[in-house]
């Protein structure tokens, strides 16, 4: 089936009450689609873009006292912009090259934070990250299609207002090296080629993230911090099982699975539970992480193929 325009379902009513917004602060942005050039500009929750069709370059702009935006992109083959703020161009137009990811904050102001997530190609709608934590992926050819953004005040001392800490994490490939960098509750990974290596990081948040894998034949690595590599590489060695967990971070849980060859994912295991196999030669291929607010509902699912999802929240495809 051919989607050939994305037109956004304007619940301007519902995108208020939901951002928070009102007569202290107005949140809109633009984007440049490829073919196209620059969109109208849209307020705070709205979705920005063209089903089918390459971000280029955004501009995002907060009217208002006492607070600043800020924000950056990461463009193809090229790597992260600077950082942009009052409505300048983050990105390039004419070039033919897309967006793959962003990076937005708030400065200077205490109770207010933004939150914003993006629509990849062949990999759907990422979680809603905050405050400077990045929402796409870098160096795995997944252009961005559509940006949404959006205020929320704050909620005492949390990560962010939607109850999504930021995690990114990359993953070491046989026969191929390291990928990109995913974001919170995006796969990481190929089918039919394993994992030997794995970073995990949190960024603009309390605690420390700390990982180890079980690597075939050598069994469980040395925890690894923020970062750091838990795995083997050039030695042909898979990953089989993995555990993640948080320290200092109370009332937070990290949650994640894994797709075991032959086998298919594991379930959802949290907070340093193990999650493969151990002794079985199953090879893990791919990892998926999200860190939630303890005893909220488990992260959502996503399919192992090439098709589309459909976006939560507001706004929908449209044939």
């Amino acid at each position: 089936m051919n989607w050939k325009f994305f037109i956004p379902l304007l619940f301007l009513a519902q995108a208020f009450a939901g951002t928070g917004l009102g007569a202290e602060l107005e949140l809109s942005y633009q984007v440049h689609v490829s073919d196209e050039g620059w969109r109208d500009w849209n307020r705070g929750g709205e979705i920005a873009g063209v089903r089918g069709r390459q971000l280029e370059a955004i501009r995002i702009r907060l009217e208002g006292d006492g607070c600043r935006l800020r924000y950056q992109a990461h463009v193809a083959d090229k790597g992260w912009t600077g950082w942009e703020t009052d409505g300048e161009t983050a990105g390039t137009t004419g070039k033919n090259r897309s967006l793959e990811a962003v990076r937005i904050k708030l400065e200077g102001c205490s109770n207010w934070t933004v939150q914003y997530k993006v629509y990849m190609k062949t990999q759907g709608w990422s979680s809603w990250m905050a405050d400077g934590a990045m929402a796409g992926s870098t160096g795995q050819v997944r252009p961005i299609e559509a940006l949404q953004v959006k205020l929320v005040p704050k909620r005492g001392n949390q990560w962010s207002g939607s109850g999504a800490g930021a995690v990114s994490y990359q993953v070491h490939l046989q026969d191929k090296g390291w990928l990109g960098w995913s974001g919170n509750n995006q796969i990481a990974g190929e089918k039919n080629r394993n994992l030997e290596a794995l970073r995990v990081r949190i960024e603009g948040a309390p605690g420390r993230i700390r990982y180890q894998v079980h690597v075939q034949e050598h069994g469980w690595s040395d925890w690894a911090a923020n970062g750091g590599t838990a795995g083997t590489t050039g030695k042909n060695k898979a990953i089989e099982a993995v555990r993640i967990k948080l320290e200092n971070a109370a009332g937070w849980d990290v949650r994640y699975r894994v797709y075991v060859s032959q086998k298919g994912w594991s379930g959802w295991t949290r907070n340093g539970e193990a999650a493969g196999t151990v002794g079985q030669a199953r090879p893990i291929e791919a990892v998926q992480i999200a860190l939630m607010e303890a005893g909220k509902g488990g992260s959502q699912d996503s399919e192992w193929d090439e098709q589309e999802k459909a976006p939560g929240d507001r706004g929908r495809w449209r044939r």
